[in-house]
C-alpha cells in the first residue's frame, strides 16, 4: 500500500452517495444515453454538456472524476505535502470513484455524461465501450481550444480555487 492508501469500501461509499445526490430527481431511461466529453483543461467543457443536458431534458447524471479528489481520505495531507500537484496524488482514487459511479449509474439506466481530457485514448475508450456493453446509445462530444486559452482559463480558475478554499487545481 502507498502513502495515501485507500479503501474500496470508501470508494463505494462516495460513488453511491454521490449518485443518490445528484441522481435524486432523475429517471431511469428505456433507451439511456451516455456521453463522453472531452478537450484540454480550461477550454469549457460546460458548453458541451449543456448542450447534452438539454438534449436530455437535464434528465443526466453528470460524472467529473476532479469533483471525487476531495473526498480522498487523506485528501488535506495530500495538499499540505504536494500543494497544486496534488492531482497526481488523487488521480487513481478519483478514478476509481468515477469508474464506480458509472457503474451504479448504469444499473440505474440513467443518461450519463461522463467528462475528461482525453489525455489517453484508454480511459475514453473503455469507458464508451463498458456503455455501448450496457446497452447505451454512446456519444462522444470533443470541444477544441487553443493551448494559450485553455492554460489562461486553467490559471484563472486555480486562481478563484485558491481564493475560495487555500488550494488551485492548474491539471
Amino acid at each position: 500500500m502507498d502513502e495515501f492508501s485507500y479503501s474500496e469500501s470508501i470508494v463505494d461509499n462516495i460513488a453511491r452517495h454521490f449518485v443518490e445526490q445528484k441522481g435524486a430527481g432523475l429517471t431511469a431511461s428505456d433507451a439511456p444515453v451516455g456521453t463522453v466529453l472531452g478537450e484540454l483543461p480550461g477550454a469549457g467543457k460546460s458548453t458541451l454538456l449543456n448542450t447534452f443536458r438539454e438534449e436530455q431534458h437535464g434528465n443526466v447524471l453528470v460524472i467529473n472524476a476532479d469533483e471525487f479528489r476531495r473526498f480522498h481520505p487523506q485528501f488535506n495531507e495530500i495538499v499540505d505535502k504536494y500543494g497544486e500537484n496534488y492531482p497526481e496524488h488523487t488521480a487513481a482514487f478519483s478514478g476509481a470513484v468515477a469508474e464506480r459511479v458509472i457503474a451504479l449509474g448504469t444499473e440505474k439506466r440513467l443518461n450519463l455524461a461522463v467528462e475528461g481530457t482525453f489525455r489517453t485514448a484508454q480511459t475514453p475508450i473503455s469507458t464508451l465501450q463498458l456503455l455501448k456493453d450496457n446497452g447505451y446509445t454512446t456519444q462522444v462530444y470533443i470541444k477544441a481550444e487553443s493551448a494559450e486559452v485553455a492554460w489562461s482559463n486553467t490559471l484563472a480558475r486555480a486562481e478563484a480555487e485558491r481564493a475560495m478554499n487555500g488550494t488551485g487545481r492548474t491539471v
